[in-house]
């Protein structure tokens, strides 16, 4: 069943890793420590009505934030767009750990 205007939902999962090197310097352990309590990568997925992945983003460690990785997202800055163009035909739905705007709906 799908909602008219609302294009997917979005959320992150974090992905368990072996912690890397506490010390090294493009990637220290502690960026990858997430509040769970391990070692993680967080991936964000926007799925839409049908349960088929529309989008992923993979890039970030467990330690950031649901959402500071949305607001860095190439589909944020594209719905953006589309909004201040008055051309925001449709959404995403997220839960709490996601930013209000016009372009993303939040529980």
């Amino acid at each position: 069943m799908s909602i008219e205007g609302i294009a997917g939902a979005i959320d992150c999962s974090h992905v368990a890793i072996v912690a890397p090197p506490a010390n090294h310097d493009l990637y220290p352990a502690a960026a990858y420590y997430n509040r769970k309590g391990f070692y993680s990568i967080n991936i964000q997925l926007i799925v839409d009505a049908n349960l088929r992945i529309i989008n992923v983003n993979a890039g970030f460690p467990g330690s950031m934030h649901d959402a500071a990785i949305w607001r860095m997202s190439n589909i944020n800055g594209h719905l953006e767009n589309r909004y201040l163009n008055d051309n925001l035909d449709y959404h995403l739905i997220g839960d709490e750990g996601y930013p209000l705007s016009p372009w993303l709906l939040v529980k």
